[in-house]
């Protein structure tokens, strides 16, 4: 009977610090998962977003079904107009792109050529035409 006694004197000044060490893990638990699942998913929804915004015209895009298109025109914020054969036209979503596959050359750079920081327009460059001959 003294033995019993004893037991229940030591598990009683026990259990009052066992409530943090049952909480500690469960806080741990969550914010390992939050720093290996939330974030990472976080971070790739952002990029998409930003991807899909700046989808411009020439670009070739890829969409949720498997289509591959040509961005003929950028309607508004929600939609595209895209070319996914010749002459064949459609309106897709700015969410339905999953990724681009080509960027389009923007107009500044496709109407002007290249200058230089000095204002000159860069020469051609002059092809190199020597052989190189092998020893025997």
């Amino acid at each position: 009977m003294l033995i019993e006694t004893a037991y229940a004197q030591t598990a009683a000044a026990t259990v009052q610090g066992d409530a943090m060490m049952t909480i500690f893990p469960l806080v741990l638990m969550l914010g390992v998962f939050y720093l290996l699942v939330m974030r990472p998913q976080i971070k790739r929804e952002k990029e998409k977003r930003q991807m899909q915004d700046d989808v411009r015209r020439g670009d070739k895009v890829i969409t949720l079904g498997g289509i591959v298109a040509e961005i003929v025109k950028v309607e508004d914020d929600h939609y595209l107009e895209a070319t996914i054969a010749e002459g064949v036209n459609v309106r897709i979503a700015k969410s339905a792109v999953e990724g681009v596959v080509t960027k389009g050359i923007p107009k500044a750079t496709a109407a002007k050529p290249a200058k230089k920081a000095n204002g000159k327009t860069p020469a051609p460059k002059a092809k190199k035409t020597a052989k190189k001959t092998t020893k025997k």
